[in-house]
């Protein structure tokens, strides 16, 4: 019975090393510190924020959350409101009496 087990045993093995042989293998070339990629969207914002003349607004809460149905972007954008991943919302000196008629407020 021992006999079994070790014959088994050693296929389950020679199995493993197959499959590995193939799995690419790591680099031992030292990481240097350094040189890191840097996404794009991390360069653009590096970018933006160095130009001081633009004011930095994002969610300032002066802007006026709005619910625009679906649909109704292309109106929504002509009236003056913006969209940002939270929601549409009308930055401040859009006026929001056209919101208000619509029931979008």
């Amino acid at each position: 019975m021992s006999t079994w087990i070790d014959s088994n045993q050693v296929n389950k093995r020679d199995k493993r090393r197959c499959k590995r042989v193939n799995m690419p293998t790591k680099s031992v070339a030292p990481k240097s510190a350094g040189q890191r990629k840097r996404s794009r969207k991390g360069a653009a914002n590096v970018v933006a924020t160095a130009n001081p003349s633009e004011p930095a607004r994002g969610n300032s809460g002066t802007d006026t959350p709005l619910r625009i149905p679906y649909g109704n972007k292309d109106v929504a954008v002509r009236l003056g409101a913006r969209y940002r991943p939270g929601g549409w919302y009308a930055p401040p000196g859009i006026d929001l009496t056209a919101f208000g008629e619509r029931g979008w407020l």
